[in-house]
């Protein structure tokens, strides 16, 4: 087995230099709660798109909020503004996947014969997640005068935000902001410092003006935010983290947020069986992961703190994808996410009683407050439920807390089993129906513009609810409805046909699926079946995934095949066929294989890969965990383990 070394740099460090940087795509730099987006030189001048800094906790009218751009510099010399297509560049970004801290070393000739050598890092430390830090140091050889512009970047955030701006005193903006839906109030600022000589500074409500011919500049930029109405428990303001954080030694910083990664990378999957390019994968995937992932629990869009597709609302994806995919890591960071839903429980149970059935039901779209904003055609997605419900009993389970059993768990279960038993309708047939559905095959809505009947995943998963309702009811000494365990007895249930093929839904000829769908029955629902059906409805439906669906069904039928003693089918499988998905020299996961899609970084395709070899390579459980090997065991170096 080969052997990586904690100090490797060389398998920890994303190195990029001149022409490989030609093919850059656009990184999300995160520390789970905020994100901020980096360009090649790791900060654009004023004229460049916006480099947009997202938060989790950053909500408004439904939607996550773009926030006004921090990292855009101008430096500009000789007329000369710093930037990719300016001058000749001899350039290393380097991310170090470690500690989530990008720098950047170029030696810039900006006219022929003159030259700057520009330093510069940035990162979000993680023992601070409202802040973030940006260091730009200049080797100014002919101490030619540099004109510098920074501040934050407003015209974006225009369509999101009313926005006023103070000055916080001689190093420090701040930005005092309402949605311009809900008026949601969100604060911004900014502090700074310059050192190495004489700079002349200008302050401009959102604007920050400076001139240096010193040989040695060095500004330090503390970006910071705060959110007034979120449950988060650091209620300072946004300019007190911004001074208090500059005055701190970066040093300081740096070492504080190099230990909150490495006490996540102890945990982290280490997978060599795959050969070195797919462990390298693997271990960039969980860096850009846990990127979009914190102790705290909010709301966690499909691209986390990289995007605002969707609108940043949660779907499935955290529930099922991502909760599975970390559970057996970092289990306190999978637990967040039935937390989250468990605050939410109010609009939950208004978003069930406004459609006419009892008990709770999560929409398939939820915003930063667990509202349904939901667009028509998916309304009925409510297979999502289950997904809730299973997240809340393994959290469960994993943490063993009889608070977290009745504050989270059992709320959820019971009010997600009432939900479905209002929702299923007992027929002629004596046995109880769910009708006009949309499973997790989307193209029945995208593509048949139709609903389907007995949806096989959603009737066998609520059969599934009610079993973990039933044992959650006997662990909480609270009375099981009658109704509870006619309906688990009594739901309708597809059969396999003659081929071994369980239909998808009671209508299913056969068409083109967009994801997983019915193979899910198998796994995390564990629906009881011989190797050989397992098998057979893995490869019937894998050969109609359509063109157009997400990596995440891949990853389920590799998953299944492990499980049933395929391990290197599966492995192959998971391997090349997740390749289409991959976008430039960070291997960055899309949603969808065609080019034209800019949903990165998907995160439930990150989810789906570790899954698919927790649970299927490994066969690991909640209870079994020993086969995975991790960080902390596998490397001899690793500080602290070894």
């Amino acid at each position: 087995m080969t052997t990586i070394h904690w100090n490797d740099d060389s398998f920890w460090q994303l190195k990029l230099t001149n022409e490989e940087l030609s093919e850059y795509y656009r990184i999300v730099l995160g520390n789970g709660l905020v994100g901020t987006a980096i360009d090649r030189l790791i900060i654009a001048d004023w004229t460049q798109p916006v480099l947009p800094t997202y938060s989790r906790l950053g909500y408004d009218g439904g939607q996550i909020v773009l926030l006004p751009a921090w990292n855009h510099v101008d430096l500009t010399v000789g007329g000369i503004v710093y930037a990719w297509e300016n001058g000749v560049h001899d350039v290393t970004q380097i991310l170090d996947l470690r500690t989530g801290v990008a720098t950047l070393s170029d030696c810039w000739e900006y006219i022929p014969g003159k030259k700057l050598h520009l330093e510069i890092r940035l990162f979000l430390p993680r023992q601070q997640p409202m802040a973030a830090r940006l260091s730009l140091h200049i080797h100014n050889f002919d101490k030619e005068l540099i004109h510098f512009k920074f501040g934050l970047r407003v015209e974006s955030a225009r369509l999101f935000l009313r926005m006023n701006f103070i000055n916080c005193g001689k190093n420090c903006i701040a930005g005092d902001y309402r949605g311009n839906k809900e008026g949601t109030p969100i604060e911004q600022a900014l502090a700074w410092q310059f050192s190495g000589g004489e700079t002349t500074v200008a302050i401009s409500l959102n604007q920050i003006d400076a001139e240096s011919s010193e040989p040695e500049t060095e500004l330090q930029l503390v970006h910071a935010l705060s959110f007034p109405d979120s449950t988060y428990p650091d209620r300072c303001r946004a300019a007190d983290i911004a001074q208090a954080l500059l005055t701190q030694p970066e040093d300081k910083t740096l070492t504080e947020n190099a230990g909150r990664w490495r006490k996540l990378w102890a945990d982290a999957l280490l997978f060599a069986d795959g050969g070195p390019g797919f462990m390298r994968d693997l271990v960039i995937w969980q860096y850009f992961l846990l990127g979009n992932l914190s102790e705290f629990p909010c709301v966690t869009g499909a691209l986390g703190v990289w995007g605002a597709a969707w609108g940043g609302r949660q779907f499935w994806d955290a529930d099922f994808w991502l909760f599975r995919a970390t559970l057996l890591l970092w289990p306190d960071l999978a637990r967040s996410i039935p937390e989250w839903r468990g605050q939410t429980i109010i609009p939950a149970r208004k978003n069930a009683a406004g459609s006419g059935y009892r008990g709770i039901w999560f929409p398939w779209q939820a915003d930063g407050k667990g509202r349904c904003c939901t667009p028509s055609g998916y309304i009925k997605e409510v297979h999502l439920n289950i997904w809730v419900a299973l997240a809340a009993w393994a959290a469960f389970r994993q943490n063993g807390a009889d608070t977290f059993l009745h504050q989270v768990t059992w709320p959820i279960l019971s009010g997600i089993a009432e939900f479905f038993c209002s929702r299923a309708t007992k027929e002629k047939d004596g046995l109880f129906h769910i009708r006009q559905v949309v499973g997790p095959n989307e193209a029945v809505e995208e593509l048949q513009h139709t609903l389907v009947d007995d949806n096989m995943l959603t009737n066998y998963g609520v059969r599934k609810v009610l079993e973990l309702a039933i044992s959650c009811a006997d662990r909480s000494n609270e009375p099981v409805p009658s109704e509870w365990l006619e309906v688990y007895e009594k739901i309708f249930l597809l059969e396999p046909s003659t081929t071994g093929v369980i239909p998808e839904h009671s209508n299913y000829c056969g068409e083109g699926i967009k994801q997983a769908d019915l193979i899910l029955i198998f796994y995390p629902l564990e629906y009881p079946a011989s190797a050989d059906t397992v098998c057979r409805n893995v490869h019937y439906y894998s050969e109609r995934f359509l063109t157009y669906g997400p990596m995440m069904s891949t990853a389920i039928s590799a998953l299944l095949l492990m499980r049933e003693g395929k391990k290197m089918e599966g492995l192959n499988i998971l391997k090349e066929q997740s390749e289409p998905f991959l976008r430039g020299p960070h291997r960055l996961i899309c949603e969808c294989r065609s080019s034209d899609n800019r949903n990165i970084f998907f995160l439930a395709g990150a989810g789906g890969v570790l899954q698919a070899l927790l649970y299927g390579y490994f066969e690991a459980d909640i209870n079994h965990t020993a086969s995975i090997p991790q960080v902390k065991n596998l490397c001899p170096d690793f500080p602290g383990w070894k």
